[in-house]
């Protein structure tokens, strides 16, 4: 399903693919890093859930 969505972007022209990742998932980021994506080295405050983390993964798409 990723490859199929990234192959969409791709296919309108898109530079740039960004998604966020619950910090800890660490299933859901090694599928990420797999199909391409890298850390964008920033993180956030999941908004309305305390004390939870999302982090920022990027894929340059050409």
């Amino acid at each position: 399903m990723i490859t199929h969505a990234i192959a969409r972007l791709r296919g309108m022209d898109m530079r740039l693919a960004r998604l966020w990742v619950l910090a800890g998932n660490d299933a859901a980021v090694r599928l990420y890093k797999r199909a391409g994506f890298i850390s964008a080295n920033y993180s956030q405050a999941l908004p309305g859930r305390p004390g939870v983390i999302e982090e920022l993964m990027e894929l340059e798409l050409g």
